[in-house]
């Protein structure tokens, strides 16, 4: 992935959201939710520092504001849902694979 590249266009909730890659501080891959007129709209992905990442994986935070992310991304045909949940405090990531 590269940094600003456009991953998908989702609808959540009637509101076109675009999904683009970004990097974390350090170099770890991250995913901004913005909206189609450049609105920062949240983060999809959750940086879980220490949480091996193999390549073209990402961890998803699927709780609170962005339960209604998950669906509309993965419907997106660009994410595959490994199954694999990580511990992220009082919740758990999804460890999700980027389809290229």
């Amino acid at each position: 992935m590269l940094a600003n590249q456009l991953i998908a266009q989702i609808h959540v909730g009637g509101n076109a959201v675009n999904l683009v890659a970004a990097t974390y501080v350090g170099g770890r891959p991250a995913i901004r939710a913005v909206t189609a007129d450049g609105q920062p709209y949240g983060m999809l992905t959750v940086n879980l520092l220490g949480e091996h990442l193999r390549p073209g994986e990402i961890h998803v935070k699927t709780w609170a504001e962005n339960k209604s992310l998950r669906e509309p991304a993965l419907d997106s045909g660009c994410f595959i849902d490994t199954g694999r949940r990580i511990p992220a405090g009082h919740a758990y990531a999804e460890l999700w694979r980027v389809v290229s």
